[in-house]
């Protein structure tokens, strides 16, 4: 039969004073369970999200290799043109490869940005699941001096039960000895009027023996 059902923390008036050690361990063991699950649930969130930029960087060094292509198809057959136009495609080759550079740069400046975001929002998890731990211990220790308040409170009645008990047991003993006490004192009393009865009945015949 489970200690507890579900639902945690059991209440204290529920945890029998000689289980409370292991309902102590069982919270502690479930507590541990969760932060795992948690833990695992970021994980996988993590790696979701690696795998889109992965497969977004791809997409992106897709499309380069793709302008790139284009552009030396672009400039291979532009060499055959005039040198008029020879000289505008090499200034547009200039102009394009500096774009793309700026570009890259933008995007590797965001990047580097997002994945700044992505480490502090991670980190401010990590502290806020520290402080979330310490407060479930600090309920879990306020919950035991709870319990240990109730175990000195019941030692307590038990120690004034047990003087009442001894009170009335003295008090019991005193009536018994006042009792006996006076039906000895009676039983004296008793004896000594019948030996005067017997004094009082010996003296006539005394008298007239004379």
């Amino acid at each position: 039969m489970p200690l507890y059902t579900a639902g945690f923390p059991p209440a204290a008036s529920s945890v029998p004073l000689s289980s409370s050690a292991t309902g102590f361990d069982e919270w502690n063991a479930f507590l541990r369970n969760k932060e795992k699950r948690r833990d695992h649930r970021d994980r996988d969130r993590d790696r979701e999200r690696e795998k889109d930029r992965t497969r977004r960087k791809d997409r992106r060094d897709s499309r380069s290799r793709r302008r790139r292509k284009n552009y030396r198809e672009s400039s291979s057959s532009s060499s055959s043109s005039s040198s008029s136009s020879s000289s505008s495609g090499e200034e547009n080759r200039v102009r394009r490869k500096r774009k793309e550079s700026s570009k890259k740069r933008r995007s590797v400046e965001k990047e580097r940005q997002r994945r700044g975001g992505d480490e502090h929002r991670r980190s401010d998890r990590a502290r806020e699941r520290e402080r979330e731990r310490e407060r479930e211990r600090e309920r879990e220790r306020e919950k035991e001096r709870e319990r240990e308040r109730d175990r000195e409170r019941e030692r307590e009645r038990e120690h004034r039960r047990a003087e009442r008990r001894d009170v009335k047991s003295s008090s019991r003993k005193d009536r018994d000895r006042d009792r006996e006490e006076k039906k000895r004192e009676r039983k004296r009393e008793e004896e000594r009027r019948k030996e005067a009865a017997d004094d009082s009945a010996k003296e006539p015949e005394e008298m007239d023996s004379e």
